[in-house]
């Protein structure tokens, strides 16, 4: 025989008696004399043609007979040297086989023997023969057999390759699908339709929180019930996979054994009968929570982005918008949905070669910030402050480019402002410092005119010379007056006033400043009713529309007029002029051939700094401030225009039925100083010499200083000596004000008139809380002067 090793589970347990066995007569050798040859000749036929290796063995183990099988099995065998073994000791030649198979030999030969001995009815032993390219699987069975030679046992082998590797196959492959089974990172199970578990991995049992997929599938006898937090979710569940045979990714929220709650993924499949019937669910289960959690994380940053002022926009590494927040859906005026994937340099960057380099120092730095101009969807540009940041993936890899974008246009247009005004500001102290200075000089000349006037014959061909010289310096005070408007250093407040007579001064002035190829037209009613309104503040308006004109001109030149008339508004012309009230309007129409705007400029031009202007040019901030004047005077203001012919403004202030004021004071008849004693004060020199000689020929008895402290000696020394005094403010060392409140301190009810070249906001109220009544501008003739101490001591004697 050859060896084996007992691999193979025993299939064939029954007996194997001898009147089971074909050959229990023990009719094995030729048959004697006499006996029926052809009975044996069919036993031996039938012998040999089993599939099975037979051999007849006696008491001892020799071999008495074999089969055509056996024949063939041992016919290779070097052991059977002779015959096929017949006659040779089977148990012996068991014995002698190679090492790897001494094992297997000893246990075959130990069951025969215990066979042969009558303690076992029958041995079987299944093993492997394996030689080189030879691998085959037999099955050895024993069983007592009677011969007429006296009791044995009958030997079969049964080659079972076949089964054997089937088996095999079958077990590695149970082994391998059980150890996925029991090792799968994911929960793999089997329930019942009824909602009970048929089986589960140990996956699953630790998802669920259990220590053994034995006590999970018996510790659940309703999944629905007991695992799911909303057991519709599992009536869903198999409702899909009724209809559909197959569900992916579902979605539950799920108890765990402990109470906690978590959220899991099933993929799953009914299980069907050849008759369609079903039979059980089976599939995964993934523990979602952590990517739950994740996407959680994820959406609260993003509605914090979104919560952000700021415009947070990322690309992709070729400028494609992955993502959009809600501050830029409203800044930039594009929804998420429109500009997802576009790219981000066509869509809202103006130039894109900053773009580039700050993308470029933002891959190689990792960021980049600054300022950069971009678009708004309407066309309007903004401009913001830039960061961009590198975002690179987990493996480190450049991805995309986080960009976040502060709208900073109108803090930069605030702050131009800032620095606009505070030019003006400083425009505004140098033209009041100018101003002064001017005054006073203008004061020496009109009063050296004056006096010459007065010294000379009323025909004196001089007469007409000195009125000239007189007639100049009321001009050039008039131009600082318009110098301190234009610069905002003088008090604004409404009043009744007629219109013509401000516009016109500002159109006047306009002339001195505008281009010679800007011819400039005025068309004014004769009479009109005047208006309720700040002078300063028409001539602001006058200024600022003529100067929009005049720039709209500037390369070829034109007309720029100006219309003054009386209008009458019924209630629907007054609704359509921006819901006015209907009545009599004074109509201010301002109109030029300039380039002229188009419809979407007509529709955003009095929008605080819009502006059409090249940047240093203009703020925006001009018709805003306009608009909101004439709004303010409870009128309306209306624009009209066409590319290149021009454009119209029309202003429409409510008449007034009542006499205007006068712009400025006029001065009385002049009264005889009467001898009165006048303190002058000036630090000019010029100027007391001229005020005290023209005021001591109208009657007074002038006392002049250009020191206040030595005025103030003087006075100390008699207070009672001085029936007034003239003070400018601007002096050295003590001003004017300050030297009235000195004075008053000693004698409070001593009349005082206040001069200045330049007088401030500021002044009008120190003068008030000393009680003074007069503040008089400069240049101040000595008319004027006269005028007002007239008027204090008429006051003061009623």
């Amino acid at each position: 025989m050859s060896g084996g090793t007992p691999s193979l589970p025993n299939h064939d347990s029954a007996q194997f008696s001898d009147s089971a066995h074909p050959f229990s007569t023990g009719r094995l050798a030729p048959p004697k004399a006499g006996e029926n040859s052809g009975e044996f000749e069919i036993y031996r036929a039938i012998f040999d043609s089993l599939p099975a290796s037979f051999a007849v063995i006696d008491r001892s183990g020799k071999i008495l007979e074999a089969n055509a099988a056996w024949k063939q099995y041992t016919g290779t065998n070097p052991l059977f040297v002779a015959n096929f073994g017949i006659g040779q000791n089977y148990l012996d030649l068991a014995q002698q086989v190679t090492a790897d198979y001494v094992d297997s030999a000893e246990a075959i030969v130990q069951g025969i023997r215990r066979v042969l001995a009558g303690e076992r009815p029958d041995f079987t032993y299944e093993y492997i023969y394996s030689v080189p390219g030879i691998r085959r699987w037999y099955r050895l069975r024993t069983t007592p057999f009677r011969s007429n030679q006296g009791p044995g046992a009958l030997v079969i082998y049964t080659d079972i390759t076949k089964r054997g590797e089937a088996e095999t196959s079958l077990r590695h492959a149970e082994a391998k699908y059980r150890s996925i089974f029991e090792n799968a990172t994911e929960g793999i199970f089997q329930t019942s339709a009824g909602g009970r578990y048929i089986s589960a991995n140990p996956m699953l049992a630790r998802i669920y929180g259990y220590e053994s997929p034995e006590e999970l599938i018996n510790s659940i006898h309703s999944i629905a019930q007991q695992l799911y937090v909303n057991p519709q979710r599992r009536e869903e569940f198999v409702r899909i996979l009724k209809e559909k045979d197959v569900v992916f990714q579902f979605e539950s929220a799920i108890y765990r054994k402990d109470g906690q709650i978590i959220w899991i993924w099933e993929n799953a499949r009914a299980v069907r009968d050849d008759d369609g019937q079903l039979l059980y669910y089976e599939g995964t289960v993934e523990d979602i929570t952590a990517l739950k959690e994740a996407q959680e994380r994820i959406r609260n940053q993003a509605a914090l982005l979104d919560k952000a002022s700021d415009a947070i926009v990322v690309q992709d590494l070729q400028h494609h918008i992955q993502y959009w927040n809600q501050s830029a859906e409203r800044i930039y005026g594009w929804a998420a949905a429109d500009v997802l994937g576009k790219d981000a340099l066509a869509l809202i960057y103006q130039d894109t070669s900053v773009l580039q380099k700050a993308m470029h120092q933002a891959l190689v730095q990792g960021s980049w910030y600054g300022e950069i101009k971009q678009w708004r969807k309407d066309g309007a540009t903004l401009l913001m402050e830039t960061s961009l940041t590198l975002v690179r993936n987990a493996q480190n890899e450049p991805m995309s480019i986080l960009s976040i974008n502060t709208d900073i246009t109108v803090k930069k247009q605030l702050e131009e402002q800032i620095v606009h005004s505070q030019r003006l500001e400083s425009i505004g102290t140098l033209a009041g410092g100018i101003a002064h200075d001017i005054n006073n000089i203008l004061t020496i000349i009109t009063g050296n005119a004056v006096l010459g006037r007065n010294s000379l014959p009323a025909n004196h061909p001089i007469q007409r010379n000195l009125s000239a010289i007189e007639s100049a310096t009321t001009r050039a005070a008039g131009v600082v007056r318009q110098i301190l408007t234009f610069s905002r250093r003088q008090d604004t407040e409404k009043r009744i006033i007629d219109l013509g007579p401000v516009v016109q001064e500002a159109i006047h002035f306009l002339r001195t400043t505008l281009s010679p190829k800007i011819e400039i037209r005025s068309d004014f009613a004769e009479t009109m009713p005047p208006i309720l309104a700040d002078a300063t503040q028409i001539h602001q308006i006058v200024m600022n529309l003529g100067t929009n004109a005049a720039h709209a001109m500037q390369t070829q030149g034109g007309r720029l007029e100006f219309r003054l008339r009386v209008v009458s508004l019924d209630a629907a012309q007054a609704f359509l002029m921006e819901n006015l009230r209907a009545g009599k309007y004074v109509q201010l129409a301002i109109s030029d051939t300039g380039c002229g705007m188009d419809r979407e400029t007509v529709r955003r031009i009095f929008e605080p700094f819009f502006t059409t202007k090249k940047p240093g040019e203009g703020t925006g901030l001009g018709l805003a401030v306009v608009h909101g004047i004439v709004k303010n005077y409870e009128g309306a203001l209306t624009v009209t225009s066409e590319l290149g012919k021009g454009t119209v403004f029309n202003l429409y202030f409510p008449a007034l039925d009542a006499i205007a004021e006068p712009l400025r004071t006029i001065a009385p008849e002049q009264q005889d100083g009467g001898g009165r004693n006048i303190m002058y004060v000036d630090d000019e020199a010029d100027i007391v010499a001229i005020t005290t000689q023209d005021l001591q020929n109208h009657g007074y008895a002038v006392t002049g200083f250009t020191l206040p402290h030595e005025a103030l000696e003087t006075f100390y020394a008699n207070p009672f000596y001085f029936d007034a005094a003239v003070l400018d403010i601007s002096m050295p060392k003590m001003d004017g004000l300050e030297l009235a409140r000195q004075l008053l301190a000693r004698r409070p009810d001593f009349p005082i008139v206040i001069a200045s070249g330049f007088i401030r906001p500021e002044d009008h109220e120190r003068v008030r809380r000393l009680g003074i009544k007069k503040l008089l501008e400069k240049p101040s003739t000595v008319s004027n002067v006269g005028a007002s101490l007239a008027e204090l001591f008429k006051e003061l004697s009623r």
